[in-house]
């Protein structure tokens, strides 16, 4: 189904892209997934949407074992945060 979605989409489609890595990442698709997030926060304009898909792939990146990357997290942490309308303590409670 995700294929389809992605087929019918705009490639320009960065929210729906973010989604899709989200959903394959929650699958257990988590290398798919992670790309797929990851391209799509990448040159987007930083709005409030774009910071809360920032701070989810952060958090992904600092929990996955085999894809953990504690600096990588706390840089898109800092970079996301200011766009940020409210964050959850919970996000940040991650990387404490």
């Amino acid at each position: 189904m995700i294929r389809l979605v992605l087929k019918w989409s705009s490639p320009s489609d960065s929210r729906l892209r973010f989604l899709t890595g989200r959903i394959l990442y929650e699958a257990g698709r988590t290398q798919e997934g992670l790309w797929n997030m990851q391209a799509a926060i990448t040159g987007c304009p930083k709005t409030p949407e774009w910071a809360d898909e920032t701070i989810y792939y952060a958090q992904a990146l600092s929990l996955d074992g085999e894809f953990n990357d504690l600096p990588a997290a706390i840089s898109l942490l800092k970079e996301a945060i200011p766009y940020c309308d409210n964050v959850a303590r919970e996000a940040i409670d991650v990387f404490c």
